[in-house]
């Protein structure tokens, strides 16, 4: 008789006895690693609590968008869904230092998420912000194939802006200089194409 683990009550499962365990779905993890990670071995009494926080476990490793286990005549089953990972990246209108700063950011076989992609915009923003190219639009274009994800970043920079003189009114004159260097473009320098330096 096949149990859903989550909802077996315990008086089912006391005489049962796991036979073997078997793990479906898992290409991020071995099977080797899996048994180590689940802490269930064959020829034990099968312990719900156990299960679930061998599940518990798994989810620990941000691998998976859903687990469910299984009991079946003395066979516990995994299933697993994976997150998808990104295949390839591909650029459009990025320039090669920024590209290179990135590839430590997102790259292939990294998992894939809204939350990963979010942070990727928000650094490529305050990159060109720092630079003085303000208001850039960053569009990420998504496709899927097979079990992964390519990704393109789509760029569109913002336009240059600098202060080249600016009046103060209703300012204390021995205040002016502790406001000008946080409002006025500082002079270029040599490594202004680091993040938020100037350029």
């Amino acid at each position: 008789m096949k149990k859903l683990l989550f909802l077996a009550p315990l008086m089912l499962l006391a005489n049962d006895k796991i036979e073997k365990v078997e793990f479906i779905g898992l290409k991020h993890i071995s099977n080797v690693s899996a048994k180590e990670i689940s802490l269930l071995h064959n020829g034990e009494q099968l312990n719900i609590e156990k299960v679930n926080q061998s599940i518990k476990n798994f989810y620990k490793y941000g691998y998976f968008k859903d687990i469910k286990a299984e009991f079946d005549n003395g066979i516990l089953k995994y299933k697993f869904v994976e997150k998808p990972i990104i295949l390839k990246i591909k650029y459009k209108n990025v320039s090669e230092d920024l590209k290179k700063i990135l590839k430590d950011k997102i790259k292939r076989g990294m998992i894939f998420s809204q939350a990963k992609l979010d942070d990727i915009k928000n650094f490529i923003v305050n990159y060109y912000d720092a630079k003085g190219e303000f208001n850039s639009i960053v569009i990420f274009d998504i496709k899927k194939q097979n079990n992964g994800i390519i990704v393109t970043v789509n760029l569109n920079k913002g336009e240059s802006i600098t202060i080249k003189n600016m009046n103060l009114y209703g300012v204390k004159r021995e205040k002016i200089d502790d406001i000008k260097p946080e409002v006025i473009n500082k002079d270029r320098d040599i490594l202004g194409w680091l993040p938020f330096r100037n350029s």
